[in-house]
């Protein structure tokens, strides 16, 4: 099968590769490249001919095994080969060559591809270990930002997903100029909304890149609409953007509430990506949409009112489906004799209460009298679970802005 050699280039990138070679003609040389090498990186079980491979729901070992470079030497001296029209997340190379004794690897490069947005504020302390993890996520977001739209990740969906750029936007707008892109990525809302037949609806990937049509009325990633046209208004004092696509977004709101139950929103997803998550806690998460998907519309309600009071179109509207929504929430989802928030009552599922009471706080829909019981139900969880907080990416965006506000230790 020939020879293999691996490498470790010490931290992921979105990029490409590059190699340097001198050979026969007719003397192939196969590159891949994974953020994870099986065995020693990752506790996922991997064959060793697909060492470099890592399997999960999403992406699959499929693809890893063959998004691959093949190069074919000319036996012309020292040979140059990259792939074109190409980039790629990745920390190992796995290179691959037919005949080891006629072909010699001179050298091998990694070549980073970032967009150069412009810099808007930067974070330092005298802690190495947090400015490693702020380097690690300015480096990602720029990797992120290559192809004009928000990419989940650099290797394999590269699709715009809403949900992920709505926990990120606040923190991208303080370290980069952002609202070039955001004006630009916002243009697609309202083509996807006609692509999806002009009734309202958006898909959770925008644009969408898929041929199949793939919607799920989640206001929980959709939310980043009107969430983006509210931090345009506020950081860039923008009413045009927001007058621009308001009756876009007016159609979207109309059609995801007349899509309620009376007020209670539906969803798929609930608190997406807990740790260790697997069917069965995944299936947990999803008992909880419902809570967390109405707990946004109440903020998307209210945003709406913001957003329209600005631009002086008439926000009763909005304000009253807000109390609405409001009210039909504790009824529906508060236990009094537990003191907190919940959807589903098997105990099977409790372990899951925090991110449903956190992301209620961080929407505004507690009622002001559950606030503080709310809160201190909120801090007992994570002090009696030894200071872990089992959330996934929206439960966790919920800790932090709640943990923000709190005089806690």
């Amino acid at each position: 099968d020939g020879f293999t050699i691996d490498y470790d280039f010490g931290t992921t990138v979105g990029g490409f590769w590059e190699i340097e070679v001198e050979g026969e003609a007719g003397e192939e040389i196969i590159v891949r490249g994974s953020e994870k090498c099986g065995g020693k990186h990752t506790q996922r079980k991997l064959s060793q001919e697909n060492i470099l491979n890592w399997s999960d729901n999403h992406t699959g070992k499929y693809y890893y095994k063959n998004c691959n470079s093949r190069f074919i030497l000319k036996g012309m001296g020292t040979e140059h080969y990259q792939p074109r029209f190409f980039f790629h997340g990745f920390r190992y190379l796995q290179v691959k060559v037919s005949n080891p004794e006629k072909v010699r690897i001179k050298s091998i490069w990694v070549h980073q591809l970032q967009n150069s947005i412009a810099e808007r504020g930067r974070f330092e302390c005298s802690d190495e270990s947090l400015n490693q993890i702020h380097n690690m996520v300015v480096q990602t977001f720029r990797n992120n930002l290559l192809h004009g739209i928000p990419l989940s990740n650099t290797n394999s969906e590269k699709y715009g997903w809403t949900g992920d750029v709505h926990l990120f936007s606040e923190a991208a707008s303080y370290s980069f100029e952002t609202a070039s892109f955001w004006t630009k990525w916002l243009n697609d809302f309202p083509d996807n909304q006609k692509w999806n037949g002009n009734n309202g609806k958006i898909s959770v990937v925008v644009p969408e890149l898929r041929e199949k049509k793939v919607f799920i009325n989640d206001v929980s990633w959709l939310s980043v609409y009107p969430r983006l046209l509210e931090e345009m208004l506020k950081s860039n004092h923008d009413k045009q953007i927001v007058k621009k696509h308001f009756p876009s977004l007016k159609k979207w709101y109309d059609y995801v509430y007349n899509h309620t139950d009376d007020g209670i929103a539906s969803g798929v997803w609930g608190d997406h990506k807990i740790p260790g998550e697997n069917k069965k806690s995944l299936g947990a998460t999803r008992t909880m949409a419902r809570l967390i998907n109405t707990s946004y519309l109440y903020k998307v309600s209210m945003i709406m009112a913001e957003l329209a009071q600005a631009i002086d179109e008439d926000s009763s509207n909005y304000l009253s489906k807000a109390e609405k929504i409001k009210t039909i929430f504790h009824k529906e989802f508060y236990l009094p004799q537990n003191g907190y928030f919940m959807e589903n009552t098997s105990p099977e599922y409790f372990n899951y209460e925090l991110a449903a009471n956190l992301i209620a706080l961080q929407c505004g829909i507690v009622a002001d009298s559950l606030a503080g019981r709310i809160s201190e139900f909120v801090q007992s969880q994570i002090t009696n679970n030894n200071y872990r907080v089992p959330t996934g990416i929206l439960g966790t965006k919920a800790y932090i802005d709640w943990f923000q506000k709190k005089d806690v230790d």
